[in-house]
């Protein structure tokens, strides 16, 4: 079925569109020939639609709510998209390239008419939380209120930490630390005009502290006075709730560098007991996490403050720190300002779906050499020798275990390279001036002459460095 004129007509348009320009062409989107878009406004309008959902998709946006006009077309629309021919391929490529800028355009044409839901998506894309070092996405959770900075209670004998919580449209978050005698499994959160909301989560502890992330379901009435009560406190806690800071760019929210494609982010805040805390906010591979930035006892490469003069102190929270969070005081301060220096951040990927790959399982006091090449996640291991090791009980082996040299093709000068494997089932030893696995310690099985080992997760290291000067 050949396609009717006015697809013709915007198939030759799109053609002619420039897909490298046209980001930068928003105020010139014409045909280049003199050619309109389709005559029939229904066919241009349903058209137009059906791109304007696919670029605010794109874009993590929810669309506007429709007008009453726009509802009474949409049968209309529908019997249309329901004769319409599946366009070629190549048109659709086009169309594709240039939904951005018809978002882009969709979204003017919504402020400039006063749309406060598209204004508000656009100017809040990204909220930082304090207290979370993290980031949350408008578009998702809507605009959120946060605590500025920890609420510390004497309580029980002990100290009380809020350290964090959030408001959203649907949930509400807190995170709470302290002492192990002021260990709570709820609270309540009152507003001004007397509603009350249970908090429950989860906890962790030590032997001498704890740490729980709490949790509400359902909107929250927010009101110029917010309150929390705790079983046994004999009065109630205030709670100054802001709107959290935010922008259409999460680079925007700080001070940000970009290393080998990473894009970091130091947000600088000054707390009310005279130190400032740093929040690092990464920009990751798809599928990754950060497990450290440095600040680990075990890594080998420390982030570094200086004023222009000296070197400052980076301290974190004494028990349960977030590890993109840091805390230093501000001295004297040289032309050159301060500057955070990130050597490198340890990653982590979990392998899903799991990856798994073979080896020989030698005999009792036997070595087998290998020397085969996987790959793992994008990296090479290379597999070089399995040998035996007998059940020991000095060793604490209650049985026989493979142990497995590998080669994880450690790579100093690399932007990124592989250090762990971690197996399903199993352990491992690393070479301790580089980080780099050097051996896996696996179960032997009780027959078989090979068997398969499971990834649960890598862990690499990836190297800046990242030079973030703090305003």
């Amino acid at each position: 079925m050949a396609m009717n004129r006015e697809e013709e007509a915007l198939r030759r348009w799109l053609d002619d569109l420039d897909e490298e320009d046209a980001f930068g062409r928003l105020a010139d989107v014409v045909p280049s020939d003199g050619e309109s878009l389709p005559a029939d406004p229904e066919a241009e309008a349903a058209a137009l639609a059906r791109v304007r959902a696919a670029a605010f998709a794109k874009l993590g946006l929810s669309l506007p709510e429709t007008s009453e006009d726009d509802a009474r077309q949409a049968p209309r629309e529908q019997r249309e998209r329901a004769t319409e021919r599946r366009p070629a391929t190549r048109r659709w490529r086009k169309l594709a390239a240039f939904a951005a800028v018809l978002a882009a355009l969709f979204l003017a044409l919504s402020i400039a008419a006063g749309s406060p839901d598209v204004r508000a998506q656009l100017r809040k894309a990204f909220q930082f939380l304090p207290g979370f070092g993290a980031v949350g996405n408008t578009a998702e959770q809507g605009i959120q209120y946060v605590l500025r900075e920890p609420i510390r209670l004497d309580f029980k004998g002990g100290e009380l930490e809020i350290r964090g919580f959030r408001v959203d449209d649907g949930t509400a978050v807190a995170e709470l630390s302290g002492a192990l005698s002021t260990m709570i499994d709820r609270f309540e959160l009152h507003n001004g005009d007397g509603d009350v909301y249970a908090f429950t989560g989860h906890r962790s502890w030590s032997d001498r502290e704890w740490t729980g992330t709490f949790g509400y379901k359902g909107p929250i009435k927010r009101t110029d006075r917010m309150a929390l009560s705790f079983e046994g406190m004999d009065h109630t806690v205030p709670l100054p709730l802001e709107e959290a800071p935010g922008s259409d760019r999460m680079e925007n929210l700080g001070v940000t560098d970009v290393r080998n494609g990473l894009a970091l982010t130091a947000v600088a805040q000054d707390m009310s007991d005279g130190r400032t805390k740093i929040a690092l906010l990464p920009q990751l591979p798809k599928g990754a996490t950060v497990e450290s930035y440095g600040m680990q006892p075990w890594d080998i490469r420390h982030p570094r403050m200086t004023n222009g003069t000296e070197t400052l102190e980076l301290s974190q929270d004494a028990s349960f720190p977030h590890p993109n969070e840091f805390y230093f005081r501000k001295k004297d301060l040289a032309p050159s300002g301060y500057v955070l220096t990130i050597p490198e951040l340890i990653l982590s990927r979990a392998a899903f779906p799991r990856e798994s790959f073979s080896i020989p399982v030698p005999g009792v006091g036997e070595t087998i050499a290998v020397h085969r090449t996987i790959d793992v996640q994008g990296f090479p291991m290379t597999i070089l020798q399995v040998r035996r090791l007998p059940a020991d009980a000095k060793a604490n082996r209650n049985h026989d275990v493979l142990e497995v040299d590998v080669d994880v093709r450690y790579d100093a000068q690399a932007a990124e390279s592989l250090l762990l494997i971690f197996p399903a089932n199993g352990d491992l030893k690393f070479d301790e001036a580089t980080g780099a696995m050097q051996h896996l310690y696996l179960a032997a099985p009780e027959k078989g002459r090979t068997m398969r080992v499971e990834i649960e997760r890598i862990q690499t290291v990836f190297r800046g460095p990242w030079v973030l000067k703090l305003r």
